[in-house]
């Protein structure tokens, strides 16, 4: 079955989260020990109601897996302020743009949570970093707040993190964390292994929430022929095969598609899928909604003409413009350290 990143939105959504985040740091790791005699079976604070907040969950079906959260800087501070004092950090930041014309954007990124059977699947874990970045980035940052474990801290060097203080034992979490701040360009680079641009597309006012994430093993399928489309996809890499029912028993194979390929019809209400699109390999998708897309084209003043033809790669210009969005679709990948996730080590 596929795995689904998004940002949660509903109230069940937001629930898994919280209900994700007191099994892993609870059930799995016996952390937050004052949670397991006073809470409900959830992990909630102060920090997820705030504006500029965004958790960044993968589900497995309907089970969620793994979180992130992002908040964007408030009056109240960021999350990993309630352990430790960032205010020399603040201020070289804010002298840093002195005559600049602009002010930082300061984000944090806490209660990362991924279940202990999933912390050694690179894919599903990369995209999670990658999804929250894409967060950040469509959030302004200009610099990172952190508090990691003790113990996986000297791995969030490869991600562009410095150690802020020593580290401290903080008994509400039952943890030794690390203080940690990294320009968001560095964490961007490595993300999505090319440097941040301040420069905006047409793609850039959507919100990196309109766009899910699919991951998909060799087989699985991503619609079948005749499903009715909801849907156009990207792939940011590994392989799709389009195919159709054929005249004797076994499909009739029309297309396949690798990265960098838009597929899946514009869909109306009176069209069907014309083909079954199946992965050949590990693959990554982008998933666009098509009422975006018909947004998207109506602000272009483009006309948009009902499709006769079958699902195919499409990388006519219009598409490539509405669609190639920062996101970094046709980003190389870093290799990400395991290590790093065997704690779920963001504890703030």
């Amino acid at each position: 079955m596929p795995i689904k990143l998004k940002i949660a939105r509903t109230e069940k959504e937001l629930d898994d989260v919280f209900r994700l985040r007191y099994d892993v740091y609870v059930r799995e790791r016996n952390k937050f020990l004052e949670k397991r005699a006073t809470s409900d079976g959830r992990i909630v604070d102060t920090f997820d109601a705030l504006p500029g907040v965004a958790n960044v969950v993968a589900y497995d079906g309907e089970t969620a897996i793994a979180s992130f959260r992002v908040n964007r800087d408030s009056v109240v501070g960021l999350a990993p302020e309630k352990y430790f004092d960032f205010t020399q950090t603040r201020d070289l930041i804010e002298r840093s743009f002195d005559g600049a014309g602009t002010n930082p954007c300061i984000v944090s990124g806490s209660m990362l949570a991924i279940h202990r059977q999933w912390r050694h699947k690179r894919n599903v874990i990369f995209a999670l970093f990658k999804k929250t970045t894409a967060v950040m980035r469509d959030l302004g940052a200009t610099h990172v707040f952190g508090a990691a474990s003790a113990e996986t801290f000297s791995l969030y060097g490869r991600l562009g993190f410095d150690a802020m203080a020593e580290e401290q034992w903080v008994e509400s979490v039952g943890d030794k964390l690390v203080p940690m701040m990294a320009p968001f360009s560095k964490v961007f680079n490595w993300a999505f292994g090319k440097p941040l641009s301040i420069e905006k597309n047409s793609c850039s006012a959507a919100s990196s929430g309109d766009f899910e994430t699919l991951l998909l093993s060799p087989g699985e399928v991503v619609f079948h022929q005749n499903d009715v489309p909801e849907s156009t996809y990207f792939i940011v890499k590994g392989g799709i095969s389009l195919s159709r029912k054929g005249t004797i028993q076994d499909d009739l194979v029309v297309s396949q598609l690798d990265r960098g390929a838009l597929f899946g019809e514009f869909g109306y209400d009176d069209k069907r899928r014309s083909v079954t699109a199946t992965a050949t390999m590990n693959t990554q998708l982008v998933v666009i909604k098509n009422s975006y897309i018909h947004q998207q084209l109506a602000q272009e003043h483009t006309h948009i003409v009902p499709t006769q033809c079958a699902e195919k790669n499409r990388k006519d210009p219009v598409s490539m413009e509405v669609f190639t969005k920062w996101e970094g679709l046709d980003a190389g990948r870093t290799g990400l350290p395991l290590e790093i996730l065997n704690q779920s080590g963001v504890c703030a």
